[in-house]
């Protein structure tokens, strides 16, 4: 995914409260056309999360936060007030649940409210401030298409062609969005043909777009090309080889990558020229070389 400027919408670094402040509500802002802040009172069990401009909730870390929670270095959280009156936490979700385990969500906190921001700018809001934590890579791509990143809306789109996902909750998601992200930006045209036969192979059967098994369908693909390669004859084969099935796939490449000393993807990518290169009746590909 292509690298996201510090700002794509804001001409301003967003605040943080100034020091020495707790308990004052400060005067309302405004920070950018129709966009203002001020410091309120907001209870926890007040707020919602939109997970198109957050991260999913991670019940280990509210556990672990409340564990060792002091009240003193909470500091402040951002939310957005939106016009339909839902407020939408931007920034806190763990601190606020943790205050609901403890028993508090129904006492005010200082924080931070913004109101009139679009939803791209909530999900800007978000990665910006959220820069202890890295999100995970599935989290950082969908906040990256909602802030409406032309190069992750056209690897969304490409991703939804075959039926797949990229949202943690759905049927058909797609985890592996690394190694999507990487096929692509080496070579659309292998990056599509890898995700299409895929999908027409193993559907969705478990592990199907696991990363190690997109990456080294795509890394086969890129370096034969797609004309070189009889995509029906492939599944075929595939489909009638023993141990064929993605999970078991998954542990031949394990072991393949200790016997070379080389990477997954390409482990897996050797494994799947050899069972193109089984049998008569078809052209062979040039023998996979590791690390070429």
């Amino acid at each position: 995914m292509s690298p996201v400027p510090a700002a794509t919408t804001f001409p301003f670094a967003i605040p943080k409260p100034p020091p020495g402040k707790q308990g004052v509500i400060s005067p309302q802002t405004t920070v950018y056309r129709g966009v203002t802040k001020r410091m309120e009172m907001i209870r926890p069990d007040q707020c919602t999360v939109d997970l198109e401009v957050q991260r999913p909730h991670d019940e280990f870390r509210v556990k672990e936060l409340v564990k060792k929670w002091n009240d003193v270095a909470a500091g402040v959280c951002y939310v957005s007030r939106r016009s339909d009156g839902t407020t939408v936490i931007l920034d806190g979700q763990t601190r606020f649940g943790a205050l609901q385990a403890l028993g508090q969500g129904g006492v005010s906190r200082e924080t931070i409210v913004y109101r009139g921001l679009t939803k791209p700018q909530e999900a800007e809001i978000f990665r910006i401030l959220n820069n202890t934590k890295k999100p995970d890579a599935l989290c950082l791509f969908n906040i990256a298409c909602v802030e409406e990143d032309p190069h992750a809306l056209a690897i969304r789109a490409m991703v939804r062609k075959y039926g797949y996902r990229t949202e943690r909750s759905h049927k058909n998601s797609l985890i592996a969005i690394k190694a999507v992200e990487s096929a692509y930006d080496r070579d659309k045209a292998s990056a599509e043909a890898a995700l299409k036969f895929i999908r027409d192979t193993w559907g969705t059967a478990k592990n199907a777009v696991n990363g190690t098994i997109y990456a080294g369908m795509a890394l086969m693909i890129f370096r034969y090309g797609p004309g070189a390669i009889d995509f029906a004859q492939f599944k075929d084969r595939i489909l009638k080889a023993g141990n064929a099935e993605p999970t078991a796939l998954i542990g031949r490449s394990k072991t393949n990558a200790e016997i070379r000393s080389c990477k997954l993807p390409d482990a897996f990518a050797e494994i799947l020229v050899g069972i193109y290169n089984k049998g008569p009746g078809q052209k062979k590909l040039p023998p996979w070389i590791t690390g070429s």
